[in-house]
């Protein structure tokens, strides 16, 4: 009997394309921190470019529809912050048209990733931020200055100012704070963080005692970028994961007893923190806390401008007429540190509130892991411009559009599920899922065979 060829569907020849695709935008914004770069760079161009085209290339690798509540939401928030953009301006057209580009690819992207490729880029993110332990010590050890060098500690010829590099507080300001390769120590802190959670939740499916070595290299790492703000926020997320797995692991312990351990362990975390006044004081006086979220202090001010500006904003780069007009703060620092604020001068209450919708959409939708990422870049966007740092752009937007297809995803085949019944073997898979035990790649068994 001849063979008939039969052509493949076109997935089985690219199961894996938007996972890649994701990892490898993710990758080079960590490795090439374009928002650090001198803005004669060719690579602030480069990047942001070849990791569009590359999303959108895997995009169109399988269909899939366009009506989701994330894309909605992410389109309100973008609109309103460029509305009113001086069209004058190339900077700021730049600016916001790399936005647009970005967010919206890898949300695209992101949001219709199956199981198998969200463990790939969860894994990618954990080795990304593990990497830059290698990296610190050469940094602060042997190299003269920071390997690419924040904005604020850059002059007018584009030379690193040493003043200017922020010191470690919790090595007693004896070395500087920690960049890798992202260019400032917030954006290394999140993305730190960020791994830090998924080794928690167990979104790399490693056995626990390599997740452990994991977890130690990373709070390594946040330690070295010197955020203080992180630190007590990745404790906090800690003990909650950490409880929430034992009381699932321990279902015959009554919630009362659960509720009663968890508080006896913030309270011992608050006991730790108070016994570290000193640090806990210099927190309160440092540019994290009168800068950073002093910055809600201008909310008042923002609100009394003209109902059209409180509604959408000032535009994309407007910022610098508040700072002129004196409705933001005036501390010496023309940088609104907080990405709410910020949003709020520039985009407005509807650009604030579609970002507060996409958090609530990820954290009432999803499992562990999103919920978790979220509540990272939430807390974290507190202290920073998430996305101001292309860096922390791409994984404001991996968090928000992984919560798209928690719980909704149904299973296709052994690519494509999503749920428990995705971390099982293939065949057991096909039990879980109601008894269709006919899975591809694996002989067809039948009920009766049992």
């Amino acid at each position: 009997m001849a063979y008939q060829w039969q052509r493949p569907a076109p997935q089985a020849f690219r199961p894996w394309s938007r996972g890649i695709a994701v990892v490898f935008a993710v990758s080079l914004f960590v490795l090439v921190p374009t928002t650090a770069l001198d803005p004669d760079n060719p690579a602030r161009d480069v990047v942001p470019i070849a990791a569009v085209l590359v999303l959108l290339a895997a995009w169109f690798t399988r269909r899939d529809t366009l009506a989701r509540v994330d894309l909605a939401l992410l389109a309100a928030l973008l609109v309103c912050w460029g509305l009113f953009i001086d069209p004058e301006i190339r900077a700021e057209v730049t600016g916001m048209a790399v936005r647009i580009a970005l967010l919206v690819a890898v949300v695209l992207v992101a949001g219709t990733t199956n199981a198998s490729e969200r463990l790939l880029v969860a894994r990618s993110v954990v080795v990304l931020a593990m990497v830059q332990l290698l990296i610190v010590p050469v940094e602060l050890l042997l190299l003269p200055e920071p390997l690419y060098g924040s904005p604020a500690a850059i002059g007018s010829f584009g030379e690193v100012l040493p003043e200017l590099v922020p010191a470690n507080a919790l090595f007693g300001d004896a070395i500087s704070r920690a960049q890798g390769t992202l260019g400032h120590p917030l954006p290394l802190a999140l993305l730190a963080w960020s791994g830090m959670v998924l080794v928690l939740v167990n979104a790399v499916k490693r056995p626990i005692h390599e997740r452990a070595v994991a977890f130690g290299v990373l709070a390594a790492v946040l330690v070295f970028s010197g955020s203080r703000s992180a630190i007590l926020g990745a404790f906090a997320v800690t003990i909650v994961v950490v409880g929430a797995r034992w009381r699932q692991r321990r279902p015959s312990i009554s919630p009362f007893a659960f509720k009663t351990a968890l508080a006896a362990l913030v309270c011992a975390g608050l006991v730790v923190i108070g016994t570290a006044h000193s640090q806990v004081a210099a927190l309160l006086d440092s540019g994290s806390w009168t800068h950073r979220v002093g910055a809600f202090g201008s909310i008042e001010s923002l609100l009394n401008r003209p109902w059209r500006e409180v509604l959408v904003g000032g535009g994309f780069g407007s910022s610098s007429d508040y700072y002129e007009r004196g409705m933001l703060q005036t501390d010496g620092l023309r940088a609104v540190d907080n990405m709410y604020v910020l949003l709020l001068a520039e985009a407005g209450l509807l650009g604030v509130a579609s970002v507060l919708l996409l958090f609530a959409w990820a954290l009432l939708r999803g499992d562990l892991l999103n919920r978790s990422l979220v509540v990272v870049v939430a807390g974290m966007s507190i202290v920073l411009d998430t996305l101001a740092w292309q860096s922390s752009m791409i994984v404001f937007a991996v968090a928000v559009a992984f919560g798209q297809h928690s719980r909704t995803l149904t299973a296709k085949g052994p690519m494509e599920a999503s749920g428990p019944a995705a971390d099982l073997d293939p065949r057991k898979r096909a039990t879980v899922n109601g008894g269709a035990l006919d899975v591809p790649g694996l002989p067809a068994r039948s009920p009766e065979a049992h």
